[in-house]
């Protein structure tokens, strides 16, 4: 079986104020989320990570959370061109500056299609509610209490406090579209884990400005979503091999993406619920699906990567959806039964995976646009 970096175990960086070219952000030696102020990182290609403090109300208190706005070397704010925005959303036990600083994230990948001079976007990092005593973030998504019938806490610290992060999140979209060039109609989120339900929770919201959103081992937390708006494309991987955030509906969570648990891997004959939420909030006309039923599989390294079609919907000319890729990393147990190993945290780690989910997501969510 792989082995890849244990899940909580993460690297906190310290962002200094430099006036030439630097590595991106400069690691520190606190192993919590680090304090921060505001300043300006110089890379080495000329793109630049810089961050900034958002504020809002809530009865009647001042709120303040910082950000990081990556800008793609290139960009000229007297050019009428106006890019689009990918948030990435940090995991539970984590923070904005580990996000941005993993070996394979957004903000180079952004960096990499502007030196080949490729449509990029502004990659947005957002820093989730600071727990005081695990000085860690995390989202407030949900409880999964009844999500899918099962009444079973998941509760977040964010949760427990009651933050209220989709508030957060109208104030940070709100500064960056007004600081930079950027297209209302080309707002995008993508989250990992507990970020990747605060994706799910942010797309749903009723007169949303998201035009599609991306989940990475994340799941519905609540047990309805309702749009009452334009529909909204999802994108989302999952791993039958997590054991964090099971694939099927056993564990610590109750609302993921398959229910009931059958007992054994690899088994897309039990209804998605994460997937069909979705579904059922894009006023699909497709019945429910169990699973699709010719699916398309592409073979990455050892890795298979499985897509699942949950809906189809044509509201702009523009085909949108809602997919699911089901990763799985096969091999055969003592009793030589088949499995699928990849951890919760694989989307880190390219060099043991082998795959990029970069440009799958990116490619999804460069064509949706909202209305």
């Amino acid at each position: 079986m792989r082995s890849l970096a244990p899940v909580g175990k993460f690297v906190s960086w310290l962002v200094v104020l430099v006036c030439g070219a630097t590595p991106a952000l400069a690691q520190s030696t606190n192993t919590n989320c680090p304090a921060v102020n505001p300043g300006v990182t110089v890379n080495a290609n000329g793109s630049k990570d810089t961050l900034y403090n958002a504020t809002w109300q809530v009865a009647g208190k001042t709120n303040r959370r910082y950000y990081i706005v990556h800008t793609p070397p290139g960009y000229d704010p007297t050019n009428p061109l106006r890019y689009p925005l990918v948030f990435f959303l940090h995991p539970g036990s984590s923070c904005a500056i580990n996000a941005r600083n993993k070996p394979v994230n957004l903000a180079d990948y952004a960096d990499e299609l502007a030196l080949a001079e490729q449509p990029t976007f502004f990659a947005v990092y957002p820093q989730g509610y600071f727990d005081p005593v695990t000085k860690l973030g995390y989202w407030n998504a949900g409880n999964c209490s009844g999500a899918d019938g099962v009444t079973q806490s998941c509760a977040t610290p964010a949760y427990t406090n009651g933050s209220n992060d989709i508030d957060y999140f109208n104030s940070v979209l709100q500064q960056v579209q007004s600081k930079f060039r950027t297209d209302t109609a080309r707002v995008y989120v993508l989250g990992h884990s507990d970020g990747g339900s605060m994706a799910h929770l942010l797309g749903c919201q009723p007169q949303t400005h998201i035009a599609a959103v991306g989940s990475i081992e994340g799941t519905f937390k609540v047990p309805t979503c309702s749009l009452g708006n334009p529909p909204v494309s999802v994108i989302a991987f999952h791993s039958l091999g997590d054991t964090q955030n099971p694939y099927y509906g056993t564990g610590t969570e109750a609302a993921l993406n398959v229910v009931p648990n059958t007992g054994r891997e690899g088994d897309t004959s039990v209804e998605p619920f994460t997937m069909n939420l979705w579904r059922a909030a894009n006023s699909c006309t497709d019945a429910p699906l169990k699973s699709d039923p010719a699916p398309s599989t592409t073979g990455i390294g050892t890795y298979t990567l499985t897509s699942n079609t949950f809906c189809h919907f044509d509201s702009t000319g523009t085909s949108s959806q809602v997919l699911l890729y089901s990763l799985c990393d096969p091999y055969y147990d003592s009793d030589n039964n088949p499995r699928c190993d990849a951890s919760h945290n694989w989307l880190y780690s390219l060099s043991t995976l082998d795959l990029d989910w970069r440009p799958l997501v990116w490619n999804f969510f460069q064509s949706r646009k909202k209305l």
